[in-house]
């Protein structure tokens, strides 16, 4: 939901932006964003500095978890998903590993 809300005013950027809501993502996020970045900014609406106020305002409402915290749910979370999607694993290990709401998540297969 992150790339959606930096590549596009949206209303995922307004409640990340906005929310009194509690996020939690994997210590992969920063990278993920940074390894995709030129490719947002091919896409969006700001430019590169606008990009980095937005990033930042975005991240102050996320809680960024490390692995060490939720490596033991792996195993769990690679029976749910991995045949699916390997690369939503931590995502879903992480969730295991917390009490929460759910996977906020445009992938179909979280639905």
């Amino acid at each position: 939901m992150l790339i959606f809300a930096l590549i596009k005013d949206s209303l995922s950027r307004k409640i990340l932006t906005d929310s009194n809501l509690i996020f939690y993502s994997t210590d992969t996020l920063v990278e993920s964003v940074i390894k995709h970045k030129e490719i947002i900014l091919q896409k969006s609406e700001p430019d590169e500095e606008s990009f980095d106020f937005l990033f930042d305002s975005i991240m102050k409402n996320i809680t960024i978890v490390k692995m060490e915290y939720y490596n033991s749910f792996i195993g769990a979370a690679k029976d749910v998903i991995g045949k699916i999607d390997i690369e939503d694993v931590p995502f879903v290990t992480l969730a295991l590993s917390m009490t929460c709401d759910g996977i906020w998540s445009d992938n179909n297969h979280f639905k």
